[in-house]
């Protein structure tokens, strides 16, 4: 099946997360998503998609250099996008969320074959009879309270050599954390959500140290001036061995 439920729905979450994401202007129509991450530059959020599908180029361009494998996990997926981009290089490709609005316009959206959804907490039993031999979570990580744990998680749903990669994801250093914290709780108060900062965790650069950074934005504030649509957050890889 194109959708399928796992696990049991959180609707308050939802409903605040959902709300949210509309106040921001968002939720894309089934048009839009097929278009995304090339989104039309009449759109508020037309930069921050620039650097997206530069993200997500890098990462396909990436797959196709490694070679077709089989198996890829899409987590946090959303709309789907991402996940039918990825389906268009790998064999097998599942998007999974705790977000079943998106989730139903995805699994309506992209019908590729090969590609499927769910709604899915990673904690839960393990549905999936095979292993994935990449793991993605793309723009996401800021979701998992407990970063460590996660990693541990994931590993477990490897196959031999597997790799877990983490895109457009933000990480800090001590020093920064604490106001980064405070940006974030100060954001979704003003937008009307101050309950959603409890979902919304910073996680330290320390956590990525023993990772392999593929990628590394420019740091130089002169450079970035020439290098605008380029992400500002790494690109990290842990490889099962």
């Amino acid at each position: 099946m194109a959708f399928e439920i796992f696990s049991t729905i959180d609707a308050k979450f939802e409903d605040l997360y959902i709300a949210l994401r509309e106040k921001e202007g968002r939720i894309y129509t089934a048009e839009e998503c097929i278009e995304l991450p090339y989104l039309s530059s009449r759109s508020k959020h037309f930069n921050e998609w620039k650097m997206r599908a530069e993200t997500m180029e890098r990462f396909l361009g990436y797959l196709e250099k490694r070679g077709q494998k089989k198996q890829l996990l899409d987590i946090g997926c959303g709309n789907g996008w991402f996940s039918h981009r990825c389906s268009q290089k790998i064999k097998t490709v599942v998007g999974v969320d705790l977000n079943v609005t998106e989730l139903k316009i995805a699994a309506s959206t992209f019908k590729n074959e090969g590609l499927s959804f769910a709604y899915w907490d990673v904690y839960d039993k393990n549905p999936f009879i095979f292993p994935f031999d990449y793991i993605v979570l793309n723009a996401v990580i800021q979701y998992f309270e407990d970063f460590s744990a996660l990693i541990e998680r994931l590993k477990g749903f490897l196959s031999p050599n597997g790799e877990i990669h983490i895109l457009d994801s933000p990480f800090y250093d001590k020093s920064t954390v604490e106001e980064a914290r405070r940006r974030s709780k100060d954001y979704y108060q003003k937008m009307g959500f101050s309950e959603l900062s409890s979902f919304y965790h910073h996680h330290l650069k320390s956590n990525v140290e023993h990772f392999e950074e593929l990628y590394r934005p420019v740091q130089n504030k002169w450079k970035r001036k020439f290098f605008r649509n380029a992400s500002p957050f790494s690109w990290y890889r842990y490889r099962l061995t």
